[in-house]
């Protein structure tokens, strides 16, 4: 199998003329494996031939951009952002996760711990994604949210300690990985004073309804995947003790309301 590339060019604020190129062929190869992926026998396939194992090499991964909140000024930009470009590189690589997922099944504990694995090659990424999870960053944060949070309810069925040696440093990434999926609840259960305030934060007339709509659609995916989520690792949970743990905690303190501030970038 052909080695996936690994640019670091679309990071760079500049403009080269060589990015379009390199975006193009990374999306071309990396929809190409998801095509395959689609059947249990090229899924196979892939994992043998150590797909994951490339993506989990790709640094360029690492360089997450940071996550803005949202904000009625239209960009002008004729270049994509940085932003932009980064989705363009992660996207096809969760779908793949996805597609590897779909088509092996998650209870194939090999499938499940080599997207874990690919999670987990990607920490910092992940954990900034998770630990930055509101309903008020932009659009194309809140895409990537839902996919990240739907590979990681999806890969969470099977049980933890299956998946990672009890000694290994990668069962402390995942329970960091889980504690952060579990503290996104408060922000996405849903009630009809948030849905107001989401369609609040986006005022700007008539040519925002479909800004909004999307973005009100990709809430209501995550809090989805986070239902799944919860549901999975309790029902993946063994006779052993060592998996056994309070998923919510109870607390004295008031539900966490609706934070304004982060519409204000506070």
């Amino acid at each position: 199998m052909r080695q996936m590339s690994n640019h670091p060019q679309p990071m760079m604020p500049c403009a080269s003329r060589k990015l379009p190129d390199c975006l193009y062929r990374d999306t071309k190869d990396k929809a190409l494996l998801c095509r395959i992926a689609a059947t249990r026998t090229g899924a196979e396939l892939l994992l043998e031939q150590g797909a994951l194992a490339c993506l989990s090499s790709m640094q360029v991964l690492d360089r997450h951009p940071d996550i803005k909140t949202l904000s009625t000024a239209a960009s002008m930009d004729f270049y994509p952002s940085i932003s932009s470009r980064y989705m363009q590189i992660l996207f096809p690589a969760l779908n793949f996760c996805d597609a590897i997922l779909t088509s092996l099944g998650t209870k194939n504990q090999s499938c499940t711990a080599q997207v874990l694995h690919f999670l987990m090659s990607h920490n910092d990424t992940v954990n900034l994604v998770l630990h930055s999870g509101s309903p008020y960053i932009q659009l194309i944060f809140l895409k990537e949210l839902a996919r990240l949070t739907c590979i990681i309810s999806r890969a969470s069925q099977q049980d933890v300690w299956l998946v990672c040696e009890p000694e290994s440093g990668g069962v402390t990434q995942l329970h960091r990985m889980q504690q952060l999926m579990l503290a996104l609840f408060p922000s996405f259960v849903v009630s009809q004073a948030l849905l107001q305030e989401l369609s609040g934060a986006q005022e700007g007339g008539d040519a925002h309804n479909s800004q909004v709509v999307k973005s009100v659609l990709w809430f209501f995916r995550i809090a989805c995947n986070l239902v799944l989520f919860a549901r999975n690792i309790v029902a993946s949970q063994g006779v052993d003790h060592r998996a056994t743990r309070v998923i919510f905690k109870p607390t004295l303190g008031e539900s966490r309301t609706v934070e304004r501030r982060f519409r204000g970038g506070m």
